[in-house]
């Protein structure tokens, strides 16, 4: 999901969807710290362009230095208790937003 979003940042949250949460993972007694592995890849016309990824604990994260009016792929895993990484989620897609440019002119009395 998207918190903010602006011309050359995103800041994303997520949660894993609780039918995917096994009992054990449910008890604060076997509860184990997650760790979560962030891909947001930019696209344009000629397919998939620079990639940026993270490694993180917690279940948000800022992404800065985008292009603002571009369109961007991303998708987040999770490494389970065995140390292995899981499947890719579904893909979201976001749009930074376009430039704002301002002119001015300067208007006189002649």
């Amino acid at each position: 999901n998207v918190s903010y979003l602006g011309e050359d940042f995103v800041q994303l949250h997520w949660h894993r969807p609780r039918e995917t949460i096994v009992a054990p993972e449910m008890s604060a007694f076997h509860e184990v710290p997650l760790e979560y592995h962030l891909r947001v890849t930019e696209l344009d016309n000629s397919g998939p362009g620079e990639c940026q990824e993270f490694e993180m604990a917690g279940d948000r994260h800022e992404v800065v230095g985008l292009t603002p009016g571009r369109k961007y792929k991303v998708e987040v895993r999770q490494r389970n208790r065995e140390e292995a990484w899981g499947q890719w989620s579904r893909r979201k897609y976001v749009y930074t937003l376009d430039p704002i440019v301002v002119s001015m002119a300067r208007i006189g009395e002649d």
